[in-house]
């Protein structure tokens, strides 16, 4: 049994839409392939309304599978299986010239190369999540190149002291300016998330050991920003990786998974920002400063974070959980 219905759209001179469905022979004598059918015939006829350019065969081989084709394609592109939502499976993102709500409202800004490019939306609306030791050291080799040329010397810091409370302090200055209109999210506008130190080329084992403490604690809220670590979702222990990038595209996994978001990471990691345009758009940590500057306070705030004026974050970050603070002041 076979049905076919072909919807045309205004001003065409053909067919707009082919639809045929057909009963598979083990479903035979079942009802619910009725209903299944039908499903997918108002999905079809919905999906021709809301598409106005071009023309499309839709083929439907069975009553939960669906393929698409358009005209002048080479192939056949088929969906996958999904009865609660089989707009899904219709793969039309690449297929139509005025896709509508069925395309990505956001591809357009994860394609995005310019690392210090102003955002295509409000910052209000924005979540960032921050690459933490790569911006590290950006703002490490920028000092690196000051010192240089001022004083003629060269500097020696361990990036992961005091280095991580400069950061932090710094992104202090622009938290209330994020995140105050966004979906729900089981963490703070702003993240930041950091590497562990190998214990091979630490400076003590006791900052190696303080640093694998805070990640068994999870990603925790201090201060309205999450501060999270590497091996905490993604074990990478028997790798000998102490890399933060596997944990940061599992956040933004989840965070993308149910709501389409305007979400922002800043990294100076070529292949972690090309893997993560997959769910974000890319920034760098120029970008990054340029917002702490238009924050509260700052001026003062990329100041520390440039190796100056240590009085006025350490004052700051005398308030921070002990743990922490053994940590991001150990040597």
């Amino acid at each position: 049994l076979k049905w076919k219905i072909r919807i045309g759209a205004p001003g065409s001179s053909g067919d707009a839409m082919v639809l045929q469905v057909s009963r598979p022979a083990r479903q035979r004598g079942r009802p619910s392939w009725i209903r299944r059918s039908l499903r997918c015939a108002a999905t079809c006829a919905t999906v021709a309304v809301a598409a106005s350019a071009g023309t499309f065969a839709f083929l439907s081989h069975s009553a939960s599978r669906l393929a698409v084709r358009a005209p002048g394609s080479s192939g056949l592109h088929r969906g996958l299986r999904n009865r609660r939502s089989p707009l899904r499976s219709l793969g039309l993102v690449s297929e139509t010239k005025n896709p509508g709500l069925l395309r990505d409202p956001y591809q357009l800004a994860k394609g995005e190369t310019n690392l210090t490019a102003p955002l295509p939306w409000p910052r209000s609306e924005s979540e960032v999540m921050v690459d933490a030791m790569s911006v590290i050291k950006w703002f490490f080799e920028k000092k690196l190149e000051e010192d240089d040329e001022d004083e003629g010397m060269e500097t020696q810091s361990d990036l992961f002291s005091y280095w991580p409370a400069r950061l932090f302090y710094g992104i202090q200055a622009m938290k209330r300016n994020f995140g105050v209109n966004r979906p729900p999210s089981p963490w703070r506008p702003v993240t930041l998330v950091f590497d562990l130190p190998d214990p091979r080329n630490s400076v003590s084992g006791l900052q190696a050991r303080t640093w694998q403490n805070l990640r068994k604690q999870g990603p925790r809220d201090v201060w309205g920003v999450t501060l999270a670590w590497a091996w905490t979702y993604v074990d990478m222990s028997a790798a000998l990786r102490y890399r933060s990038d596997k944990e940061i595209l599992y956040m933004l996994e989840v965070l993308t998974r149910t709501y389409p978001r305007r979400q922002v990471l800043v990294t100076e990691d070529e292949e972690l920002a090309r893997q993560a345009r997959r769910y974000c758009t890319v920034r760098g940590a120029a970008w990054l400063e340029q917002e702490i500057l238009a924050g509260r306070n700052g001026t003062q705030a990329v100041e520390a974070l440039r190796g100056g004026m240590d009085i006025h974050y350490r004052r700051t970050l005398q308030r921070m959980p002990e743990v922490l603070q053994k940590a991001f002041f150990s040597s």
